[in-house]
């Protein structure tokens, strides 16, 4: 890929970014700043309802999967989305959500950014990024005691594949009790996308709405 396009691409994902960080009507909102605020949002299915309801429904299309690991009391767990069904899609934006008592493994604290390794659907990526979610954090997660980060990533046209997308690491508590389970899962803010070039809502609409949680279980 050469530098223009990689500009190009890296500017998008910063707009799409840019779109979780504004706010207005009955938008919902991520801000940039590192205070840490709570939100009255509508609860994430009902998003969901709303967004897709005049869209028709695909028979078929993508499922996107978290991982179901396991890891002792102290280590890392890898968790992996993975995708299966595609014929190529161009762009996501995904946040997937976590307990509290996780701690997210991140490449720099300070700037929110999430460490993550790309999986072989994501081989053909123009540019990915990956952060936390620490302001207008939903009041629906927070009672939930769960947190939260945002992964997006762009190609050309339908360069996304079927195969694991991208590789979050969460490190398990010292004083996890073994057989705990840690729900690992999706929160749907309106802005968020799984498209391919075509922008076909119907194979979006399919992949969120049987989006598949995972999970870490201690040993």
């Amino acid at each position: 890929m050469n530098k223009r396009a990689a500009a190009t691409a890296i500017a998008i994902l910063l707009t799409v970014s840019a779109m979780v960080s504004c706010s207005g009507g009955n938008k919902q909102s991520i801000s940039t700043s590192s205070q840490t605020s709570v939100v009255d949002y509508p609860a994430a299915d009902e998003t969901i309802r709303r967004k897709y309801e005049k869209v028709e429904s695909a028979s078929e299309g993508p499922l996107l999967k978290l991982s179901d690991v396991t890891a002792g009391a102290g280590e890392t767990a890898e968790v992996t989305l993975s995708v299966s069904g595609t014929k190529g899609w161009s762009m996501c934006g995904i946040h997937v959500t976590y307990p509290k008592e996780l701690k997210c493994v991140m490449r720099n604290e300070a700037e929110r950014d999430v460490d993550f390794k790309l999986g072989s659907a994501s081989a053909a990526a123009q540019a990915s990024m990956s952060k936390t979610w620490v302001n207008n954090v939903p009041k629906e997660l927070e009672d939930s005691g769960l947190k939260s980060l945002f992964f997006t990533e762009i190609f050309s046209e339908d360069g996304g594949e079927d195969g694991d997308i991208v590789t979050f690491s969460f490190t398990v508590p010292m004083d996890a009790k073994s057989g705990t389970v840690y729900p690992i899962g999706m929160y749907f803010l309106d802005t968020d996308m799984f498209q391919n070039a075509a922008k076909d809502i119907s194979m979006e609409k399919y992949a969120f709405e049987h989006f598949q949680s995972g999970s870490i279980t201690v040993k």
